[in-house]
This record gives structure tokens, sequence and C-alpha cells, in this order.
């Protein structure tokens, strides 16, 4: 060479054989490097290299990382009984055929496997089960569906003729064959046979009875197609029957699908993967070849049978390399190892394989179904191997969605419809997608089919029309495929629909004279049509606006206008004339939009309504001048008065100082105010001014006289009393210059004005027509009282015609009182007044209520009342008495209201009359009372009552009674009744204190006896009944006593659950023990049976409850709320004797069941629930009430929360309360309800 180094040289290293007769033999030849550059002084690295290659030649001591076979499950693969089972026939020579699938304890528990051929590419999977009976149960899934299709037609009325193939048979023109499907087929049966109803059923019988229910279409036809989906079908036999002809019939086998059943055999390809899911506790399950295991020449393979694999996302890390590697010479290990991996492909899986370190590693990506794998890793330079199988665990088919569906907007009747996708959605099988989409309104969602407005709703695009309708809808789809593990739900995608309103026509400005109304006119619209409100509004400013309640049209017309004051609405506005005036529109899912505003102009008019009339007036005296005028908006305050004076007979006029209202009155009149005029000058803002007529003011004088006094008069309390006088007026004439306004020289006015001036001008016209005035003097009174003789005068209000009648009088502040009255008119020089007249008022009174007649008991009392009334001040009394119906005395000291007698003898007091005199002071007279008779009775008492009697057989009973009378004699007379005291006759010569049966047989039922005492002074008393029991010689009797728990503050029953407790049995004979109790509960109110015990038959109690003896809680659902029982209970003994019923004992239930006591033992604030309380219907739980006690007694409370309105269920006792720890506490709860 030429240097250190042979330069691209192939080095091999040679192996000869040292074995006798073979030196010198070449063995093998390995290659060490080939075309590479060696350093020959590296000979430590060439002889690793050497001895690596010489290795498998040499004895070795290796151990690998992990053992071979299933690198993933150690609770499951072979011999499983709950879990995952799985075989890649690929490496399992068909020669060793047949192979089984074996129970580890259990011989003839095993299905067989037949592998044939090669190349096989299934993956095939059973779910297998314990059938019972030592039997594997094998169920394949997966297995593809099919459709069969039969042509039925019919050969007279005896068979049906079948053609066509099934799943196991092609059938052609038989006679009532049977038919194979699987379940998860499709049968169609394609019938032609006129007058031959076909019908798939569970039985062969004729009819219409036991048809098959499930997936069956067509039922019935005689020519069409009757269809079976068999999915879901139980497997087993059903029937083809024609339902007129019983022999017409064939079977239909459903079978499980596949190469299913109990212990099958499963005929497989080699090279196909099957998968077993294995739910058998107790049977685990083996791969074997051979004979079955426990067998001769069995072969248990266990290193290469595989179970549960990693699932979807699994992080693995799996050392598959030698961890160990040494040869003959062990101070030399061989170190520098490398592997390669063979078998399956790892490609997608997501795991990858080191080939230095021998480590598999990786996150596992699963595919939609399991994928199973076998490797083999082979160390390079030794030759070793190892061989490893696992599988991924499928995740299923998924529906991906490529594009979710989006909320969207649209305008209602624009002519645009919303959509919703393309989802663009895609499985991972490559399956086609199905889409069904959904809407929902807010409560659920729906399938969308044949709903108006939609379209594409099984497409991956939907279509919704722009109706406003759909406003607020929510869609969603449902993406699904044949083969898909579950569905996939896009989210939700919401449809706002909007309207958008146009105002089409505006209103315009408009102008009106007050009080005419003014209109305004609007028109707006959408462009689906909708329905437009409107809403009007008025605004004085055309800034603040207002609502126009009821102006909700397209038009508005206004209220009458006022010119400067409010109208309606709103009355705060304060004019018409200037005001704006708008609308709102609206329509539903439209924003709201608003008109132009308009203005309204408004003017007004003033009318004299009554114009300044003439006026005659007195010396001393005032006159008015009045005028009315009113303004055309209706706002008449808005009128100004200026009244005006003309001294030269209106020649010129000046306003009157502070003379501005509608009345103007004048100073006091004298003679320089005769012919005087006045007019009044009127104006108002917007309108035109106005002015009066003028008027004419004349004065007189005027006198009053009386005619006639009122007289003195008299009245009752309550009354009224009326006093009347009369008077005159009287005018005196005055004379006026000759330039007297009314137009003569001298002139006079009528002495009684008014209508005499009337009749006087029409007596002489040409005198007076120039000086006639409207002055009528009228006479006016006052009426005044007096309540001291006179000395001082008030004036009556109200009181000013001729009459006066007071009002209500009263003793005390009208008796003695004086009346007059006071005469004046207008223009008079002075009063006149009437005399004095006096009013005595007398009281009134009267009996209201009369003495009525009494009974007393010899030796009580008796009592007598009388009531009055008075107008006022108070009755006094004076009772009297009568011995012989016709005089009275005076009773000393009875002279209150009532009396009340001494004690009573029936000899002094019997029929005697008693009266009463009422006295009032200022009353006219006294009144009397009528009479009232006294009746004393005698009084019978009984001391000791009758008791019941028991008897044996062929005794007497005898009832003794014990009793007493105030006086004279008493009388007996004993009674019996012989239906339990429904009835009652009197025994014969039984008038004594005490009365004895005659001897009694048995039986001897509903016997009682009773006594009647009687006196004719007195009222008959009857004793209480007294039983009469009699018994054989042997005999059971009754419970003596009943309870029932109660609440003892309600005495109601704490639920509808009670539990009563009758008194120990008391056995009457020897031998007789209690054996059993009937229990019989009544309603009250119509005696009916809510419990027999004899009547229930489940279980059986006809016999007697041989259970509940002495105590008996009531079963649920037999009381109702509220209601009255009653409860009774009756012995048996063990000789088959019964007793009586005990007496009833009535209880009654309440209106809620009360929750049980319960017991705590403290922790730190405990909380205590209790369960919905049972309501009567009409109440309602407003309160609970909480107690905690030591004793069940409740005697002495630790802590309670009393009408908490707030736990009604739930009770946390506070903090601040300290229970004892390890120490039992009661807890009690009542529910408090109340009428809703």
């Amino acid at each position: 060479t030429d240097g250190p180094t042979f330069a691209n040289v192939a080095l091999y290293a040679e192996l000869d054989s040292e074995e006798a007769g073979h030196t010198g033999r070449t063995v093998d030849q390995l290659p060490v490097d080939s075309g590479a550059d060696f350093d020959f002084q590296s000979t430590s690295a060439l002889l690793t290299r050497v001895r690596g290659m010489f290795s498998k030649y040499i004895r070795l001591s290796k151990t690998w990382a992990s053992s071979r076979g299933d690198i993933v499950s150690n609770s499951d693969g072979q011999g499983t009984e709950n879990g995952l089972l799985w075989i890649d026939t690929g490496h399992f020579p068909s020669n060793l055929t047949p192979y089984y699938l074996q129970c580890q304890y259990h011989a003839n528990m095993y299905a067989t496997v037949n592998l044939t051929g090669s190349g096989g590419t299934a993956i095939r999977t059973w779910d297998v089960t314990d059938a019972g009976n030592n039997v594997y149960h094998f169920l394949e899934k997966g297995v593809p569906i099919a459709s069969q299709t039969i042509t039925v037609t019919a050969s007279g009325s005896n068979d049906w003729v079948v053609s066509g193939t099934d799943r196991d048979t092609t059938h052609s023109s038989a006679n009532d064959p049977a038919v194979t499907t699987w379940v998860g087929d499709t049968i169609t049966f394609q019938v032609n046979a006129s007058g031959h109803p076909f019908y798939i059923k569970t039985a062969a019988t004729t009819g219409t009875g036991d048809q098959v229910s499930t997936g069956v279409t067509g039922q019935g036809a005689e020519v069409g197609n009757v269809v079976w989906n068999t999915t879901g079908v139980t497997p087993g036999t059903y029937y083809y029957q024609c339902s007129a002809h019983g022999g017409m019939s064939g079977q239909i086998i459903v079978d499980e699908p596949g190469e299913s059943g109990d212990d099958p055999t499963i005929n497989a390809t080699v090279g196909d993967v099957l998968a077993f899911n294995v739910n058998a506790p107790g049977h685990p399950l083996h791969w074997l070849n051979g004979t079955p295991y426990g067998s001769a020449g069995s072969n248990l393979h266990g290193f290469n049978v595989a179970g549960t694999g990693y699932a979807n996302g699994a992080t693995v890390n799996a050392s598959l390399g030698i961890s160990s590697l040494t040869g003959t010479d062990t101070s030399e290990p061989f170190t520098d190892r490398s592997y390669t991996l063979s078998g399956d492909s790892l490609s997608g899986t997501g795991l990858s394989f080191n080939s230095t370190t021998g480590v598999l590693s990786g996150t596992v990506t699963s595919s939609y179904q399991n994928s199973y794998f076998w490797l083999t890793v082979t160390e390079d330079t030794t030759g070793e191997s190892q061989e490893y199988v696992f599988s991924t665990q499928g995740t299923g088919v998924l529906i991906t969605v490529g594009s979710q569906p989006a909320s969207t907007q649209i305008e209602a009747g624009a002519g645009t419809n919303a959509q919703f996708g393309p989802l663009n959605a895609s499985s991972s099988d490559g399956s086609t997608v199905t889409y069904q989409w959904q809407y929902s309104t807010g409560s659920g969602w729906g399938n969308i089919s044949s709903l108006g407005g939609h379209s594409g709703e099984t497409t991956d695009t939907l279509t919704v029309d722009d109706d406003y309708a759909y406003n607020g809808w929510q869609y969603r789809c449902i993406c699904n495929s044949n083969t898909a593990a579950q569905t996939t739900t896009t989210s939700v995608a919401t449809l706002t629909v909007i309207r958008v309103i146009t105002v089409d026509t505006q209103p315009q400005p408009a102008s009106t004279v007050a009080p005419a109304a003014a209109n305004f006119t609007v028109a707006a619209s959408t462009k689906d049509a909708a329905s437009v409100t409107y809403q009007w509004d008025k605004s004085e400013d055309n800034a603040t606006w207002h609502v126009i309640s009821g102006s909700t049209a397209t038009s508005y017309t206004t209220t009458a206008t006022t010119y400067d004051q409010g109208g309606s609405p709103p009355a705060s506005f304060d004019a018409d004339n200037g005001d704006y005036f708008r609308v709102r529109a609206n329509a539903t899912g439209a924003a709201e939009v608003i008109s132009n505003s308009v203005q309204l102009t408004v003017t007004r008019t003033i009318t004299i309504t009554d114009q300044p009339d003439n006026e005659t007036g007195s010396i001393g005296g005032t006159r008015d001048f009045t005028v009315a005028a009113t303004l055309s908006d209706g706002d008449n305050s808005d009128v100004q008065f200026q009244w005006q004076l003309s001294i030269d007979d209106g020649s010129n006029w000046s306003n009157i100082a502070g003379a501005t209202s509608a009345t103007y009155t004048t100073p006091t009149l004298t003679n320089q105010y005769d012919e005087y005029q006045y007019r009044c000058f009127l104006s108002a803002a917007g309108a035109t001014n106005v002015i009066s007529n003028a008027a004419v003011l004349q004065v007189e004088t005027v006198q009053v006289t009386v005619t006639a006094h009122p007289a003195d008069t008299s009245t009752d309390e309550t009354g009224t009393a009326s006093f009347t006088c009369a008077g005159t007026v009287t005018n005196s004439a005055i004379t006026a210059l000759l330039n007297s306004s009314f137009g003569v020289g001298n002139w006079e006015t009528p002495s009684g004005g008014g209508n005499q001036a009337h009749a006087e001008t029409a007596a002489n016209p040409e005198l007076y027509n120039s000086i006639w005035s409207d002055h009528t003097p009228t006479l006016t009174y006052q009426w005044q009282k007096s309540d001291d003789s006179g000395a001082n005068w008030s004036d009556i209000g109200g009181a000013t015609s001729a009459s006066y009648t007071t009002g209500t009088c009263t003793y005390a502040a009208d008796h003695d009182d004086q009346y007059r009255c006071k005469l004046d008119a207008t223009g008079a020089d002075a009063v006149a007044h009437t005399n004095a007249a006096t009013l005595t008022v007398y009281r009134t009174h009267s009996v209201s209520s009369e003495p009525v007649n009494a009974t007393g008991n010899e030796g009580g009392t008796a009592s007598f009342t009388v009531a009055g009334t008075t107008s006022s001040g108070s009755h006094t009394y004076q009772w009297q008495k009568s011995d012989d119906a016709v005089s009275y005395v005076n009773i000393p000291g009875a002279t209150a209201a009532t009396y009340q007698t001494p004690s009573l003898v029936f000899a002094d007091d019997n029929e005697d009359r008693f009266k009463c005199i009422l006295s009032l002071v200022g009353a006219q007279n006294d009144i009397e009372s009528t009479y009232a008779i006294l009746t004393v009775l005698r009084v019978i008492t009984i001391q000791t009552q009758p008791q019941n009697a028991t008897i044996i057989e062929g005794n007497t009973a005898t009832y003794t009674i014990a009793a007493t009378i105030t006086s004279g004699a008493l009388n007996y007379q004993w009674q019996k009744s012989t239906d339990s005291g429904a009835n009652w006759s009197n025994i014969v010569g039984a008038v004594a204190s005490s009365y004895t049966t005659a001897t009694q047989p048995f039986p001897t039922v509903n016997n009682e006896y009773r006594c009647v005492l009687s006196n004719s002074n007195a009222i008959s008393v009857t004793s209480a009944a007294a039983t009469l029991t009699v018994n054989e010689s042997e005999f059971v009797s009754a419970p003596t006593s009943m309870s029932v728990n109660e609440d003892s503050d309600t005495n109601l029953t704490y639920n509808r659950q009670p539990t009563f407790t009758s008194s120990a049995y008391d056995s009457q004979y020897a031998g007789s023990t209690h054996q059993a109790t009937y229990w019989l509960i009544k309603r009250v109110s119509d005696n009916f049976v809510v419990y027999d015990t004899s009547q229930i038959t489940v279980p059986d109690l006809s016999g007697g409850d041989t259970i509940n003896l002495t105590s008996f809680t009531v079963p649920a659902a037999t009381l109702d709320f509220d209601v009255t029982y009653q409860v009774q209970a009756k012995y048996k003994d063990n000789a088959g004797l019964q007793s009586n019923y005990s007496t009833p004992i009535q209880f009654t239930t309440p209106v809620v069941d009360q929750p049980e006591v319960q017991t705590i033992t403290p922790a730190f604030n405990p909380t205590i629930n209790v369960l919905s309380p049972s309501i009567k219907s009409g109440y309602g739980h407003n309160s609970t009430d909480w107690q905690f006690s030591q004793a069940e007694t409740f005697l002495n409370i630790e802590h309670q929360s009393l009408g908490n309105s707030t736990n009604l269920l739930q009770y946390t006792l506070p903090g601040d309360v300290t229970l004892l720890p390890t120490t039992t506490y009661y807890v009690r709860v009542r529910f408090n309800v109340d009428t809703v």
C-alpha cells in the first residue's frame, strides 16, 4: 500500500471450519465493508465489526426489552373474559386448521375457525357473550345488509307460490317454502293474489291478529308490495300467512347476520384479521390450534394473539430492541447494535421506529376503524429478531363540516332570500354525507320537512324566503352518513328579518279659526306590505314632543282648537296656535320612522252673548252691570273687559278705573247717578275688539213692612218645627230735572217697580214708555235664632225664605229657643224684624224589646230584660210583679234593664207575671212594657247511669239508675232496643230504679237498655244506653280502647298514614290466644268503607291481619286530605272465634302531610333536608317550623325557627347554636300552609 489506509477496498471476514475432516473449509464469507476507506490501525473497530458478523455462529446470551406478542394490553387479549382478542391469520398456517376459540375452563365451550386460501384482507368483528349452559354466543358485526325480492302468487286457496332468492336459497315456483333473511335486511314480497290478503305474523293464524308491527308496510295487500325492514327485529321464526286460508302459510327465518350463533364455525381466508369483543365473565377465551383445549395435542398460541389497542391520541414509547447481548467471551459485549423493522407499515399511524434504539414512539393517529399491526424487529448485526403485535382503536367514521352556517339578515319583501351553506361536509371514509336541516323558534328543534318558505332542507344549502314570519328563527344541520359513528351537528345560525318603513306622503301645515278642528294626513309602507301603525305627536316648540292619546290612524283631526290655552292632549299645553304636529310610524320588526313636523296656525273671534241691561237702583245702594262674551275657541277666560262711563247721553266715554271684569258694580248711589250710561270694551289676543251696547241707570227709594209674625210652636225631639212670616216692599217715587236722560220734563217711577211698571206702562204708554226700568223690588228674608231669651240674635245660614223649617231638633240644644225673621229689599232704607216665637222640644221614647216569657229550673233563677230607645237621655226602670195576673206591685231594687229573680220555688213562683215601667226626663209621659210569664220546672238529675252488662248465656242482667228531683215524685220507665239503639220500646212493668232482664240465650245481639225519668212539671231525662253482651262459655272480647297518633297542637293526624293502637288482647277462656285482627276505616260523612282488612286480596287478609295485631299504620293512598274518618278493630283467636268491632274512634286528616321526626348526631352547622310536601289542592306551602331537642318529647327545645318562609325544605343550624358532640338530637319539622 502507499499509506496507512486501504483506499476504497472491499473487506471480508472468512469463517473456516476447524471441525475434524473440515480443516480449511470455508463455511461462509461475510462482507465487513464494501468500497470504504479502511484504516488498518483501527483494529478494535475492525474486531468489533468482525465479531458482530460472526455472532450468529457463536453461542449468544441476549435479552429483548419486551416480550414477544401484544405490546399494548396486559388485561385482555389471550384469555380475556372482558375485553378484545384479535388474530392476524396471515401469520397462522392453514395446514394447522381448524383453530379454536376455546373457554379455558369448559371443554365443550368453543367455536371452530377454518382458514383457507391466502391473501385475505378482511377485518371481521364479533361480539362474544356467555349464552349460558357453557356455550359462547358469537354475533358478527358490520355485515353488509341486503335486499331480497320475492314474488308471491296463489295456488287456489291451498298454497302460496313463491319465486326469488333469499339469503340461503333460490326458490322457483315453490309452494309455501321457508324464506331466510338476516336481521337488518329488507325483504319485499311482490304479491299478486286477489282474494288472499298477505300478512307477516308472529304466529301462523288466520284473521288479522298476530301481525308483526316493527318495520312492516303494506300488510294485508292482495295485489302490491309487503315490505319488511328487519332492522332491530329479534331473530327467530315468523310467518307469511293468508288471513282467509289457514293452509296458505310459510315460515320466514330471521337469522343473525354473518357467521353468528352459539359456538359457530367461522370460515376465513388466511390474511384476514379476526377481532372478538368478549363479555363473558368466568369464561376466559383462548386462540389455539390442534384439538380443543384440554384435549391431547392442544397447542396454545399466546404470543401472537393481541388485545385492546392504543386509543386515538395515546402516547406510545415502547422499547422493542435487545436490552443486552453478549457472546462466549463476556469480556467483550456487543454494544454496537442497529435494527430493521419489517411487517405491517406504520404509515399514517403517528408512530415511528428508531432503528438505533429500537424504540417505537409517537402519538397515535387512528383512522375511523380499528387497525391491526404485526411487526418483526431484527437486530442487524446478529440477525436476531422478535415479533410484536398491536392495534389502534378506530374513531369511527366522522363527519367534518367545512363551512359552518352563519347568521344572516335580510329585509322582508325585498326579494332577496336567506341562504345557509354550502356546508362542504365530508366523511372520514368517503361515504356520502346526508343533510337534515332543523329549525327552532325557541321551544326545541324540529326537522324541516315540506315547511313553507324553506327549500333545500336535505342538501348542504338551506334557502329561506324573505318572510318576516321567520324573524329570529334559528337553524342548524344534522350531517350523517350510513357509516358514521355519530351524527355531526353544525353550529346554530340565526335569521334576522327586518322591515324598513318609507313615508310615502308627508303631513302638510294647516290653519283654522278656533274652535274648528285641523286635519293632518300621512301615508307609510314596508316592502312586504306589513301593517304599519301610527302615533301622532304634538309639540309647542318643535323640540319636546307629547303623545296624542288615541291618535293612531293615517289621518289625525284635532279636537276643537283654542288660540292660547291647552287643548287635549295634553292638558298642560298653553296654546294650539303655533303648535307642531308629526307622526311616528312603526311596524313589527322595523325601526321607527318619524315624519316631517308641520305647524298649525289658529285665530279666534269674540261674540257678546249677553248685553248690559238698563238698571234701576235705590239711593244708598249699588247696581251691577254685566256683560257676557265668548271666544270662538272656548277659552272665554282670555276675554279682557274695560267698563266705560258716559254722563252726556253717550256722546263721550271714559274708562272706569279698575272696572275690568264682566260685572261692574257702581259706587253708593245718589241722585247724581241718575241717567248715567255704561258700556264695556272687550278685547282678546288673536281676536278683533268688540264694544257692548250702552245701558242706562235709574235711581229710586224702597221701604219694607212686616204683615204677619211667626207663632210659638212645639215638636218632638228628632222632629222639625216650622215658622212663617209675611211682608211687603213699597217703592217711593222721585222726580227728575227736565234734562233727565228719560226724555220727559217730570216723571214718576211706578210705585211697585218691575211688573207694576209693565202694567202701568200698558195703561199709559205715552207717559211711561220712555221711563220703564227693569228694577223689581224683591223682598228678602233672613231668619235669626236666639239661645238667651232674645238678648242676642244670630243669622241662620240658608234660612232666606218666608218660611223656615228647623233641622232635626234636640232637647238639649233647641228647647225654649226663640226665632224671628229680618225682612229686607234691594234699595230699602231700613230692614224690618218680626216678633220672636218660642220653640218647645219634647223628648220621645219607646220600648224596643219587650220582656219575653222565661223558664227556670227550680232552685235556679230566671231573668227578664227590657230595652227602650230614646231621642236623647237615659231611661230609668221599675220592675213590677203580679201573683194573680191582675194587680202589680213594684219589686224593691229592681231598677235595671234586666231583672234576675231570687232562687225559684215551684210552689211560690210558677206562673207569676213581670213587667217594667220606663221613665224619661223631658218626655210627655212614662211608658209600660208588656208582661212576661215565668214557668218554673222541677229538675231531674241522674247521679249514676246504667252500665254495660256482659253475661254468660242462660243468665240475667240487671241495670240500675240513681236520680233525684228538686220537688215532687220521680217516675221511671225502662226501654229496650233490639237494633243497637235505632228503635226503642217500653218494657212493661219496668218502672223502678232497677231492672233485671229475663235469662238470655246465645246468641243475643244488638240488645241495649235505657231508662226514661219523668215528672209532670219537669223535663223528662233519658239515661245513656247500656249494652248487653251475651257470651258463650267460650268467646272473644273486643278491644276496649283505641288511640290514634295525632298532633296535640292541631288535634289532626300528622299525615295521611296515621298509626292506630288498640288495647291488649284479653283471653276469655283457657287456650284462647290472639291470632289476627280486622281493621275497619269508614268516612264519617257518608259511612263509606275506605279500608277493610277482610277485603284485602294482595296479600290475602280475608282471614285477618296476623302481623298488625294491636298496632296498624294506614297504607299510602288510602286516606284523603282534610276528611274525618272513624276506625274500629275486632280480634280473632286461634280457635277462629271473632269479637265484635270496638267502639268507633274518630280522627281527621290534615291538609298537608307532615314529615317524620329525624335524628342527627351534630357536625358543625348540620343541614336538615326534607322532601317537598304533599298538600291539598287549593293550599300553598308558606313557611316551615324547625325544632331541635335532645328528647323525642320536645319538652325542652334546644333551638327553633318558627314561621320560616325562606328555609322551606332545607335548614342549616346557625353557627351560634352549639350542640353537644356524639349526642343524638331529634329534629321536628312542621309545614305551615294557607289557602291560595
